[in-house]
């Protein structure tokens, strides 16, 4: 009995993915940026997860089913909450991520130092 390969057509060279990788290139370079910049001026930084400053500003962390959008407009709301004039979502998010930040023990080291 003879047996016979059986070639299949190659798959295509290009199959897009979820994630851009020149994206995920640029915030690497843009958290080295910071990163030098802040160390030759003795800046401190840190680095927050969006899980850890929203557990912070907004109280929860995760939520199943909160996309997006329900997540900026949860961090608007937020902002009307605490009397903060906001422009945007945007900026909602920034004034979380910085209320995070300063409460990380980073920030609080440098404040007492």
């Amino acid at each position: 009995m003879q047996r016979r390969l059986i070639q299949e057509d190659p798959p295509d060279a290009y199959q897009p993915c979820g994630l851009n990788p020149n994206a995920l290139q640029l915030e690497g370079l843009v958290c080295a940026a910071v990163a030098i910049i802040g160390g030759s001026y003795g800046i401190p930084w840190e680095t927050i997860p969006s899980s850890t400053w929203r557990k912070h500003f907004l109280g929860m962390g995760r939520s199943p089913g909160f996309d997006r959008a329900m997540w900026k407009r949860t961090a608007v709301e937020r902002c009307r909450v605490l009397k903060i004039d906001v422009k945007n979502a945007d900026a909602a998010e920034a004034v979380g991520i910085a209320m995070a930040g300063e409460a990380c023990q980073r920030f609080k080291m440098a404040r007492a130092a």
